[in-house]
């Protein structure tokens, strides 16, 4: 399994590089287009939840190994994993240009209303803590779910008041 959670980690690393130069990419652009940068946005809490997410796996895989190997179960978390990936990814490719890690506001554009955010104000966050839930638990590391979930969760409702005012302010 220790193979399996170091994979995994590997996966999420080289995803999060690739989405910080997509967001710096955007950032550019928006800046370019007169966007205005939105501070405080929360962004250190989030980096320090994600991280803290991203660390706890393979801290609680050395510590201690799974705390359990359910193969069903486990293969649905897995599943809803992937689900929750594709629906970030979903996310970021209707946003396009318009998604960073950042709040950048472009004044005077209209809200983002297809794709998920038919359904969903922020379905990027909801995939994200779908992932930070279920990840660990289908890698039998309850630990980490334990103590990541709430920080994440309390990270994004407060990154989501933040983008709410500046977005009904542009």
């Amino acid at each position: 399994m220790r193979s399996v959670v170091f994979a995994v980690l590997g996966y999420l690393l080289l995803m999060r590089v690739g989405e910080l130069a997509l967001s710096n990419r955007n950032a550019a652009r928006l800046r370019a287009r007169g966007a205005v940068r939105v501070e405080p946005d929360g962004f250190a809490f989030l980096v320090f939840a994600h991280v803290t997410w991203l660390v706890g796996m393979p801290i609680e895989e050395l510590a201690r190994g799974p705390a359990f190997h359910l193969p069903a179960l486990q293969g649905s978390l897995a599943a809803l994993f992937v689900g929750a990936e594709l629906l970030r990814f979903w996310s970021v490719r209707t946003l396009g240009d318009r998604w960073c890690v950042r709040v950048i506001v472009l004044p005077g554009a209209p809200r983002v209303r297809s794709g998920p955010f038919r359904f969903l104000d922020h379905p990027n966050y909801f995939g994200v803590v779908v992932g930070v839930v279920v990840l660990p638990l289908a890698l039998g590391l309850p630990w980490t779910a334990i103590v990541a979930t709430p920080l994440k969760v309390l990270a994004l409702w407060r990154r989501i008041r933040i983008e709410e005012r500046a977005l009904s302010a542009s």
